[in-house]
């Protein structure tokens, strides 16, 4: 037990969000654009992604419409996979100035609001992204609370702790989430990891930087094997961002919704 609080202590003192990055919108007032543009749209570089572990990032809008050859509106939620090994990511404020500035924008059908999208976060962010209409998918399989137990079986369920929280780094404005992992060992420390994710309460990161440390850790320093890590975490903006990293190729059994999402 104290060696384990000693390993917080001293991994929660090296946490810090990289101040390098400079933010267009976050933690500030803006204005209502008219019309989208890429310019709108800010990127964010990553920094210590995993190259060796696969990811993806799944941001659902769910405020979004546009305008058809009638001017009637089209109002659907997006659902948009950005690979968690590009070198830089949207930011997430931006994203929703520039989905809302679609209001007023006209066009013929979905595919074509898909594809400008598409080419608008290339030009600023550098990565093909793929986007689609969100299509509820609930998780199926039974899955097992993690608890303060010494240690917990595995029956190869999803594990979920669903008090997470985390803190922005730009408005310190606190972010809440569920966490699933899923892993090949016959038996977890449960009470260990608990208190390592309660350990995230004040820290100050985004939550793609926050599951690819818990990723990390979970592998390294709990020594668990064939690993899966799926946070999701509750909307803001109207936007949720449910980043996955996994030993494996990412699968649709992966890309899941929650009831409170």
């Amino acid at each position: 037990y104290n060696t384990f609080i000693c390993f917080i202590t001293v991994f929660t003192q090296k946490r810090h969000w990289d101040k390098r990055v400079k933010i267009k919108h976050l933690g500030k007032s803006n204005k209502q654009f008219l019309k989208p543009h890429f310019s709108i749209l800010d990127s964010i570089k990553r920094y210590n992604a995993a190259k060796s572990v696969h990811g993806v990032d799944i941001w659902n809008a769910y405020e979004f419409y546009y305008l058809d050859y009638d001017f009637k509106p089209i109002h659907f939620p997006l659902e948009l996979e950005f690979p968690s090994q590009s070198k830089y990511t949207v930011e997430s404020k931006s994203l929703k100035l520039y989905l809302n500035s679609f209001y007023k924008y006209k066009a013929k059908s979905n595919l074509e609001i898909f594809k400008k999208i598409q080419t608008d976060i290339f030009k600023v962010c550098k990565i093909q992204i793929k986007i689609s209409e969100l299509k509820y998918n609930f998780l199926t399989q039974k899955n097992t609370r993690l608890k303060k137990y010494k240690q917990q079986s595995n029956s190869n369920n999803y594990f979920f702790f669903d008090g997470f929280r985390s803190v922005c780094p730009v408005t310190n404005q606190p972010d809440f989430g569920k966490i699933y992992f899923k892993t090949s060992n016959k038996k977890i420390p449960s009470e260990a990891i608990f208190n390592y994710l309660l350990s995230f309460q004040e820290h100050n990161a985004f939550h793609e930087t926050c599951i690819e440390e818990i990723y990390h850790q979970f592998e390294s320093h709990f020594l668990l094997q064939n690993l899966i890590v799926i946070g999701k975490f509750m909307r803001r903006g109207g936007i949720s961002i449910n980043p996955i990293r996994s030993f494996k190729p990412i699968s649709k059994s992966m890309i899941f919704h929650e009831q409170y999402q």
